[in-house]
Order: structure tokens, then sequence, then C-alpha cells
């Protein structure tokens, strides 16, 4: 969290700021949560169809083939979305300094300093 520090104004943006940053890192961390719910939930079906289809007879195997392909690639998309949900490198973040912005942002609307 930032310093709630300098005029009260500005104590009061931080302040919200600092609210928001904590509320979208508790929605991140809800997120990740419900998302590996809904993974675990998806693969234990597929995971007894895939049993079951292997238990399948000799005759039946061009079935269970097709089964069994068909809930690798279930599993497998599955698996894309969990990458695609996990959290950002944070490493490849850039650290700017919010003051000159603003700083820059105020003057170009309206003179101020």
């Amino acid at each position: 969290p930032l310093a709630e520090k300098g005029a009260s104004e500005i104590r009061s943006v931080t302040r919200a700021f600092n609210q928001m940053s904590k509320g979208i890192q508790e929605l991140e961390e809800d997120r990740a949560l419900l998302m590996a719910g809904i993974s675990h939930d998806l693969r234990t079906p597929l995971t007894r169809i895939r049993l079951a289809t292997e238990m399948m007879s000799p005759e039946d195997s061009y079935l269970a083939e097709g089964i069994i392909s068909d809930t690798e690639e279930c599993n497998e998309i599955i698996s894309q979305f969990m990458d695609y949900l996990k959290p950002v490198n944070q490493e490849s973040f850039e650290a700017v300094d919010i003051s000159t912005i603003a700083s820059d942002v105020a003057s170009s609307e309206g003179g101020y300093e």
C-alpha cells in the first residue's frame, strides 16, 4: 500500500487507491480459487470416463479410442485455460513515479505545478 501522507485530498485519493488495490487482489485470489475448483470438478468425471473406457471390451476398442481422445482433448483445453488464468509474472512490471505522471497531466490540463 501507498503511504497516506500529504494534503487531505491526496490522502483521500491514496486511501481510495489502496482500497481499490486491496479489492483487486482479493478478487484475483477468489478467481484463482474458483478456477482451481472448476478444473478439479471437470477433471474428476473425465478421469472416471477414461478409466471406464479402458475397461471396455476389446471389441469396442474403436469406441474407446475415440472417447479417450476426446477426454484427452478436454483435459488439454482445461490445462490451457488454467495456464491462461495464471497470474502475470510481476518481474516484467516496471516501477514508475506516479507523482511525476500526475504532475505532467496536471500541467498539461491546466498549467498547475
